[in-house]
């Protein structure tokens, strides 16, 4: 299945969550109807007797004093419309009031979900081993998949083997794993683990985690609420207070009543939890066979996260955990959270899933002391063996720049290979040490991205360096300096994905930071009155995230269907590469020709465009982003079909495109060229 499929089958899932939820709040509904109901009948009598206290004559008594209904006629008990439209109303608004609160909770990004779980963040600077393998793992599968660097979590206190993707879209993602599997897992296995999330991040399945964890929230808050109205009224009850005795036709206690509302509260509320659990293992389950699929697909080495989930069914600990919080986010795990067999588990049953990605396994788990001295002596594992040292620009790019296959690049969207992983081991290998390492710090990151967009000139970068002593942090300054001969010296091909590595760093700074951060690109960019493709690349690579994580730009939702309502914005995008492309007219026409064929529409080429191009384009690929996903395909086929027109694409074509993937929301590994 590709990224698109994928993309397609999460907003069905939607769809049908919606369904679920429906039919969870109208059982809700009905259920309380038919306890108001019943509760009427009982507490009538004495309504009418406090009426009749107060009443001034006999007929006025009588008037009030009707005769008792027949508790089993069913249809005068329960058949209140009056009743039935209070309840749904206010039940109705106090879940989705809770829901919409909760989703809002949720929706600043992934790390609230980490913090809520118990996770801390791993310091970019750590010094555990184990911690510094899993960021390495993390980087590679981020950098092969074409997306930022999530921040990672760990959950010190969780013995267990587990772990989690949560975020609301690619930008904000986080990834979060247990001590037990950090400790217990080798680097293949966690891998495989890593790979199974990533999946996750890149289907889409994080956005509707976050919308099932806000629906699960507003139905199980009615059991919470029974639970508390049981022991009031449990306090009550035992007190001995509220009984009226006045009423000779058979009083009831009003504490007994209490009692018996709050256990049916409780009752309705572990009705709503088990419409939750039942939502919660309808969605969730398929999509763990997916990312189990995807992460063999990723690695092609299905050992890796089959040995991962043997290891978890013969761990005493198992999958647990014991966070609290845990059970409401139970469907972002990687293994169920609940002891197996659970007929409503989020997750399918662990044999069923070693059985699907290892088909000859013989059904045993390897015990503690096995699994453990297995762990220690596979640490470092097959991906972490030291190869020949290779060239970034071997791996990455070929000088000639002949793509073998443009449309490889559209294919492999959303799907890391473990060329694309071996790529990104080979990236990390190869930069220099102090870049490496500058990428972990906040003031040295921005120094990185600084010295990047310094001009080649002699006189704009004087110029450059003038206003970045004025209006850069002085440590920040002075790193600026010192990556600036090593940088330029860096092959051009690798300096986009250095910026990717950056990006969690960056994440760290404060807003004013990140506001002056981002006034002195904007200012360096077009320090020479012009801003290139190149610098674009940097641009779109650093604010589409950062912007969206600093809550500068909204996310904005996939609601456009058609070609035809954003035809100007795809005459600004393929000018403006066909002419990048080329600087012959009639070379131009044929690059702008080959991204039409692709689009299958005809449009005319974007002449006289005005002010700043650069504008232009950025507006163009904003409106591209609020395209549906399978449009958004034919967009990047088009983009690559007229880059590749003249079946040459060299390396700053190819950040060029990664940039329009990443402004339009779409994750671009590098592409396949040979020399």
């Amino acid at each position: 299945m590709n990224f698109f499929e994928h993309q397609a089958l999460a907003k069905k899932r939607t769809k049908r969550l919606l369904i679920y939820f429906v039919l969870a709040v109208f059982a809700i509904i009905l259920s309380l109807h038919v306890v108001v109901c019943t509760f009427w009948y009982f507490l009538e009598p004495q309504v009418e007797n406090a009426v009749n206290r107060y009443s001034t004559s006999r007929q006025q008594a009588a008037m009030h004093n009707p005769p008792r209904r027949d508790p089993f006629r069913v249809s005068e008990v329960y058949f209140r419309p009056a009743f039935f439209a209070w309840v749904a109303c206010i039940s109705t608004a106090v879940i989705l009031l809770l829901s919409w609160a909760r989703m809002l909770q949720l929706g600043s990004g992934g790390e609230v979900v980490a913090e809520m779980l118990g996770g801390r963040r791993i310091d970019p600077w750590t010094k555990d081993i184990d911690e510094r393998r899993l960021l390495n793992v993390v980087e590679e599968m981020a950098l092969a998949s074409g997306i930022p660097v999530p921040p990672v979590y760990v959950m010190d206190q969780e013995k267990s083997i587990n772990a989690f993707a949560a975020g609301l879209t690619i930008e904000n993602a986080v990834v979060g794993i247990s001590r037990g599997a950090l400790t217990h897992l080798s680097r293949d296995e966690l891998q495989g683990v890593v790979g199974h999330e990533f999946s996750h991040i890149l289907s889409g399945d994080m956005r509707l985690n976050i919308r099932l964890m806000g629906i699960i929230y507003g139905i199980v808050f009615i059991a919470q609420l029974g639970v508390m109205s049981f022991y009031l009224a449990r306090i009550l009850a035992l007190s001995g207070g509220g009984s009226s005795r006045d009423n000779k036709g058979g009083a009831v206690p009003i504490a007994l009543l209490a009692l018996g509302s709050g256990i049916s509260l409780w009752l309705i509320g572990s009705l709503g939890q088990l419409f939750a659990s039942m939502i919660q293992s309808a969605v969730s389950r398929q999509r763990e066979y997916l990312a189990d699929a995807s992460a063999v697909q990723f690695t092609r080495n299905p050992s890796g996260i089959a040995d991962a989930l043997k290891k978890i069914g013969g761990f005493q600990p198992g999958s647990s955990i014991e966070r609290p919080q845990a059970k409401e986010a139970s469907h972002f795990f990687f293994s169920s959270i609940a002891k197996f067999g659970d007929a409503l588990a989020t997750h399918p049953p662990l044999p069923e899933r070693i059985q699907r990605i290892e088909p000859g396994w013989d059904g045993k788990y390897p015990d503690t002391e096995h699994y453990i001295a297995a762990a220690a002596e596979s640490k470092g594992g097959r991906s972490g063996k030291k190869g020949k040292k290779q060239s970034v620009a071997d791996v990455l790019t070929n000088p000639t720049g002949v793509l073998t296959e443009p449309t490889n690049a559209i294919s492999q969207l959303g799907q890391p290979t473990l060329e694309k992983l071996l790529v990104a081991g080979t990236l990390l290998n190869n930069t220099p040490k102090s870049a490496r390492e500058a990428v972990r710090d906040p003031y040295a990151a921005r120094a990185i991205v600084y010295a990047m967009l310094l001009s080649d000139k002699d006189d704009v970068c004087k110029k450059q360096l003038a206003v970045l002593a004025k209006q850069a942090e002085k440590p920040v300054y002075q790193e600026t300096g010192k990556l600036l001969s090593e940088l330029q010296s860096l092959d051009k091909g690798a300096r986009l994905p250095l910026v990717e590595l950056a990006i969690p760093a960056l994440k760290r700074m404060t807003q004013s930071q990140f506001d002056n951060f981002r006034a002195i690109v904007n200012y360096l960019i077009e320090a020479d009155g012009r801003v290139d493709l190149s610098e674009y690349a940097i641009r779109a690579m650093l604010l589409r995230t950062l912007d969206v994580y600093f809550s500068k730009a909204k996310h904005r939702p996939s609601n456009l269907y058609a070609l035809k309502v954003v035809h100007k914005d795809l005459s600004v995008l393929l000018t403006i590469l066909a002419r990048f492309g080329s600087k012959e007219e009639d070379a131009i026409e044929s690059a702008f020709d080959a991204g039409l064929q692709k689009l299958g529409i005809s449009i005319p080429f974007a002449d006289g465009m005005k002010g700043n191009v650069m504008e232009e384009f950025d507006a163009a690929l904003q409106n591209l982003a609020r395209l549906e996903p399978s449009l958004k395909q034919k967009v990047l086929e088009a983009a690559v079909a007229t880059a590749a027109a003249d079946n040459v694409i060299l390396p700053i074509e190819a950040s060029i495109i990664q940039a329009i993937a990443a402004a339009i929301g779409l994750p671009i590994p590098q592409f396949d060229v040979e020399k």
